[in-house]
């Protein structure tokens, strides 16, 4: 199934309508998700936080204590992503972030950010580096139909582990074939197809990249591994692993 996107006059509409009523508030302030299970164990995170504003420009800021601090003002934010990285002591990117595709997730004066919506705010970045101003802008994109299939009736339309994980997808490799030839809902398929075997490093917990995944359980770990390096992190260190290999950095030991 292929589709194209919606209408910018449509857009516009769910806009104005989408926020609580017709009156536009003149900044949101962002509501961060829970946390994931898994991630207790890492505390309290800071934040790097980047949007789209309406000239097709990514600003950023950065959150040390809590998203509530960060505003951002209503003209910034027509039809546009808000991503925000969660740092537990970390740099940027090392876990996968929340987010938001605007006017769809605010609420009043709040954008509620989500761990699906981050997914999301990340597939329209990788589109709006690719083909901003084009016939497939993600500013003209169908983001209300791209959601249904991994929430409600499309939802079979995409395999149990997709839906479970979307961030198995090589997003960026799905936004290159997307601007180049337009949506197909087949292209959201799991890139981690290599697998290793290894002995566990620590006893854990542990804490995957993705908040949607399953920390490894057991001795030997058995890992599906992809093109790009994933992260596990436990109190006594830090995973890499890809297709390249796997490598243990004991807690204090340099990254």
């Amino acid at each position: 199934m292929k589709y194209s996107g919606c209408f910018s006059v449509l857009i516009a509409f769910f806009f104005l309508v989408s926020c609580s009523g017709p009156l536009i508030p003149a900044s949101y302030t962002l509501t961060a998700p829970g946390l994931p299970e898994s991630w207790a164990l890492l505390g309290s995170p800071s934040w790097h936080v980047e949007w789209m504003d309406n000239s097709g420009q990514w600003r950023q800021a950065d959150a040390e204590n809590g998203l509530g601090q960060i505003s951002i003002a209503s003209g910034e934010t027509w039809t546009g992503a808000v991503l925000a990285w969660p740092r537990f002591g970390c740099g940027k990117g090392v876990f996968r972030p929340a987010g938001a595709i605007l006017p769809f997730d605010c609420s009043g004066d709040r954008v509620m950010l989500s761990w699906q919506g981050g997914v999301d705010a990340f597939f329209y970045r990788e589109l709006a580096r690719l083909g901003w101003g084009s016939s497939r802008s993600p500013d003209r994109f169908d983001w209300p139909r791209f959601r249904e299939l991994f929430s409600g009736g499309n939802a079979s339309a995409l395999s149990g582990e997709i839906r479970n994980d979307p961030w198995l997808v090589d997003w960026t490799g799905v936004a290159e074939k997307t601007i180049a030839s337009g949506f197909d809902r087949r292209r959201l398929v799991s890139a981690h197809t290599g697998t290793l075997s290894v002995p566990a490093p620590a006893a854990g917990p542990w804490a995957a990249s993705s908040p949607f995944a399953v920390p490894p359980a057991g001795d030997p770990w058995e890992l599906k591994t992809a093109p790009w390096v994933d992260t596990l992190v436990s109190p006594q260190g830090v995973v890499k692993v890809s297709r390249d290999g796997f490598v243990w950095l004991p807690r204090n030991a340099p990254e």
